[in-house]
Formats: structure tokens, C-alpha cells, sequence
């Protein structure tokens, strides 16, 4: 039987099916935690782009169908922009 988390897998491909759902990832963790506040984003448009480091740090951000970015800044710290 199907679970919630194939539920939510499902949603995050639904506009591109090889975009990987890993709810341990920082941008997905953020995905989920702003839908569960009722802010929605849409999902994914296409896999995550590694930017450039700042202060020394490794980036990344993806974008969704709203037009939104996710950008990770390291760790925990995910920003909407």
C-alpha cells in the first residue's frame, strides 16, 4: 500500500519524473516544510544547480513552478528568492 512519502514523491516529480525526491535533502526538506505551513511553491521544474561558494561555502538552488528559487547556503539554511 502506497504511503504519504510516495504521495509527496510523486508530487515533487510530477512536473519533471527524474528530478529525485530525497526528503533528507536540505531543498526538499524545505519544499515540505513550507507546504505544511500552507505556503506553496509548486514543485520542481528541473534538478538542482550547483552555484558558485560563497564565503567559502557550497550552493545550490532549484527552481519550481511558481517561478520561486530554493537556494541552500550549507546545512540546514534554505532560502526562498
Amino acid at each position: 500500500m502506497p504511503s504519504t512519502q510516495d504521495a509527496q514523491r510523486q508530487a515533487y516529480q510530477l512536473a519533471n519524473p527524474a528530478v529525485a525526491f530525497n526528503p533528507d535533502a536540505a531543498i526538499c526538506k524545505k519544499w515540505l516544510a513550507l507546504k505544511a505551513a500552507g505556503t506553496y511553491l509548486g514543485v520542481p521544474i528541473g534538478d538542482e544547480v550547483q552555484l558558485g561558494a560563497l564565503d567559502g561555502k557550497p550552493r545550490a538552488a532549484q527552481a519550481f513552478t511558481s517561478g520561486a528559487i530554493l537556494v541552500w547556503y550549507g546545512g540546514g539554511d534554505v532560502r526562498v528568492e
